[in-house]
């Protein structure tokens, strides 16, 4: 952890610390309004520690002694007569009366009580409204609204929206920064489609209807969209491929070729990263500009960094079977493909995938040749344009479903081998089902709620006709030994050990070293422990021949290119001060808005409880934003005291808005709630609160884990 992050982490304790305290400020200068005597306000906490209290200073002034509390982290009022169960209340002083009970906080009003415990929450809110002022005079800065990757499949890609496209009004609101596209999505209303207006180009307006969908992993709604993002060129290593070929830190990368492939357009550049890690020992080129001025296309040829310790590496990936799920609705390969169909083979050989490797290796064709198999199990063979299967590659027009619940070897006398199935037989689809895995299987088997369910299988690679018929209950709670995990390995490198021991594309790894493979976990660990050492290899081929070889399982490692991406922002500022306080003002409101809008998913479950933060995670995101810039800084930390102040005021006993309620009951029926009553409720709540903070804390760090 570096330096700069210290600090961040330091900022964001001491900016979550000013927003607690100044709710704490609000009940001081409150209480103090209304005669209340107050007995200590501090600044920071002051716990006690082998009988000390840990403070780094402390005076007295009147009846209140002011403390600077060694803990940096929000503060505390202590009041006289907090509540009827206090010591004071009870027995006063050595058992006598308090002369000055009329100034306890019970001894008050239920008004002026209300004005004491709704201040706090008052205070974070108005101060909100000053930090947003504050921030739009320095300038925000907003992740733009722009598309930058579609999930095929999902909601968005289905409805036509583009990588590309800027999203300007939801349902005919103007729209000024991703998040807010994020949460009308996340938190509309349950079933209800969005009506998303995009700018496409400089002035084509589409608008698109789009239903959010429920991500069950996450919790939320969504409709399968990043930010847009743009690429840049990090430091330079003297020497490298960048050197040679002529790029500096800085440049901006606007183009990308990769053989048949060409991304020239902002709405695909992200996707030139994962390419060039792709391409390995194949020459590509890059399109970029140096301060606005583009270069021209430059070849870059990657070269073997041998000073650097490669890892063993074997050389595969693995390789699942693999269909069509959907077409973009606009998308040419409608009149190619339908859901359903697979491609077995391009240009004569078992097709793998549309990748750069695999398209730069057919360059120079003015022809590629694809072999498809139709749901029904017929096949043809067709030739396409390169450049027709590039842009289905660089639109992502397609989405493929991938297929691994494979059985093992099945026994003569196994349920599953009387009733038709085979070993090595991929189950795809269950009904109208896809099947990813193995784990997919007895759950959509059972979900049908019929005796028998139809089967689609691969069978040595091709599907079976007609279809399988079984019973269901032969698929519900099948051993884990019944499925075969070990993938078929796609070989990626044609100077990889894989490649040179003869292993090929759709072969299967079963032995290395003295380890079984039975997974592709076991391969990753059995690769690791040879050390880069000459280990022998055993696979079986495509034919099903079973093949042994020698190799040392070092993988050249290829100079890294020091490329990053950067999501796209736009700076928002206001140099007047009514301007500012306008956009203050707005922004106070949205902020509550979203505050209630998401109390309203939670309680309708349209939003998991596991997308709230407690403070881990509130001082992760101020130190994400710290380099953003200080009016950056100072929006989230008004984000975060309007969501403190609004949370405050909720109902619930041990809240500000728990004490507010008790009043109304009061006022109401013109006498105090039971402190037993009180004493109950708040117990209760106070359980379910540290049950809660335990809960959102739990998964900030699993959120930060994941980062």
């Amino acid at each position: 952890m570096d330096l700069n992050t210290l600090l961040y982490i330091f900022y964001a304790i001491l900016g979550l610390g000013l927003i607690v305290f100044i709710h704490e400020l609000g009940h001081f200068l409150a209480a103090k309004k209304v005669g209340v005597k107050v007995h200590a306000f501090s600044v920071g906490f002051d716990p006690t520690i082998f009988g000390r209290k840990m403070r780094l200073f402390s005076f007295k002034w009147g009846e209140t002694e002011y403390i600077i509390g060694l803990i940096p982290l929000g503060g505390y009022v202590k009041m006289a007569g907090e509540s009827e169960l206090s010591d004071e209340v009870q027995s006063g002083t050595g058992g006598q009366v308090d002369p000055e009970k009329d100034r306890w906080l019970v001894s008050k009003s239920a008004g002026a009580r209300a004005v004491v415990f709704a201040a706090g929450a008052v205070f974070n809110i108005v101060s909100a409204m000053i930090f947003f002022l504050i921030a739009f005079s320095l300038g925000v800065k907003f992740l733009e609204p722009t598309i930058g990757l579609i999930e095929p499949n999902s909601a968005a890609w289905r409805a036509g929206i583009h990588e590309g496209d800027k999203v300007i009004k939801i349902d005919g609101k103007e729209v000024d920064e991703f998040s807010e596209l994020m949460i009308a999505v996340a938190l509309g209303e349950k079933d209800k489609a969005l009506d998303i207006t995009v700018l496409r180009g400089e002035t084509d307006e589409h608008t698109f209807t789009v239903k959010p969908e429920l991500n069950v992993a996450r919790g939320i709604n969504e409709i399968g969209i990043r930010p847009g993002t743009t690429l840049g060129i990090g430091p330079i290593v003297p020497g490298s491929p960048l050197d040679d070929a002529g790029f500096k830190e800085g440049d901006k990368i606007i183009g990308g070729r990769f053989g048949h492939l060409e991304l020239t357009d902002q709405s695909h550049i992200i996707q030139i990263h994962p390419l060039i890690t792709e391409s390995d020992s194949l020459p590509f080129e890059l399109l970029c500009e140096r301060d606005g001025k583009p270069l021209g296309w430059k070849v870059v040829t990657p070269k073997i960094n041998k000073d650097a310790d490669p890892r063993p590496m074997l050389g595969v990936m693995p390789l699942f079977a693999r269909s069509v799920k959907a077409i973009r609705p606009e998308s040419n390969a409608l009149s190619v493909f339908k859901p359903g169909d697979r491609i077995t083979e391009m240009n004569g050989k078992p097709f793998i995938s549309f990748s750069a490797q695999s398209l730069q290796k057919e360059e120079g064709r003015d022809k590629i040749s694809l072999t498809i198999e139709s749901a029904d199990g017929t096949t043809k063979t067709s030739e396409f344009d390169p450049k027709d299967i590039s842009k289905w590659v660089i639109e992502r027009e397609i989405a493929w479903q991938s297929h691994s619940a494979t059985l093992a070897t099945l026994s003569e006398a196994s349920a599953l081998k009387k009733a038709g199935l085979e070993t090595g037989d991929t189950i795809i689809q269950i009904g109208n089902d896809w099947i990813s895995s193995h784990a997919d299987v007895g759950a959509k088997a059972s979900s049908h709620g019929k005796s028998e369910v139809e089967l689609q299988v691969i069978r040595k690679g091709k599907r079976v006709q007609p279809p399988l018929k079984l019973e269901a209950s032969l698929l519900t709670g099948l051993d884990k030994k019944v499925w075969d995990e070990n993938p078929l390995v796609a070989v990626l490198r044609k100077n990889s050990a894989s490649a040179k021991m003869g292993i090929e594309s759709w072969s299967k790894v079963t032995k290395i070293g003295d380890q079984e493979i039975n997974n592709w976990d076991n391969l990753r660990e059995a690769v690791g422990k040879s050390k880069g050492n000459e280990v022998e290899v055993a696979w079986i081929d495509p034919a099903g021949a079973a093949k042994t070889g020698k190799a040392k399982l070092d993988a050249p490692e290829f100079q890294k290119y020091g490329i990053a991406s950067e999501n796209i922002h736009t700076l928002k500022q206001e140099s007047s001060f009514l301007g500012a306080a306008s956009l203050g003002a707005k922004r106070t409101w949205i902020s509550a808005k979203w505050v209630f809008m998401t109390l309203k998913g939670l309680a309708r479950r349209q939003v998991a409880a596991k997308n709230l933060s407690g403070p881990v995670g509130i001082v992760h995101l101020i130190v994400r934003v710290s380099d953003m810039g200080l009016g950056t800084l100072i929006y989230y930390l008004a984000l975060i005291s309007v969501n403190l102040g609004i949370f405050n005021l909720l109902p619930i006993p041990i809240l500000d808005g728990g004490h507010l309620l008790f009043l109304l009951i009061e006022k109401v029926k013109g006498s105090p709630v039971s402190i037993k009553a009180q004493e109950i409720a708040t117990t209760v709540c106070f359980f379910l609160f540290i049950g809660l903070a335990l809960f959102v804390t739990y998964h900030d760090i699993l959120r930060l884990l994941r980062f």
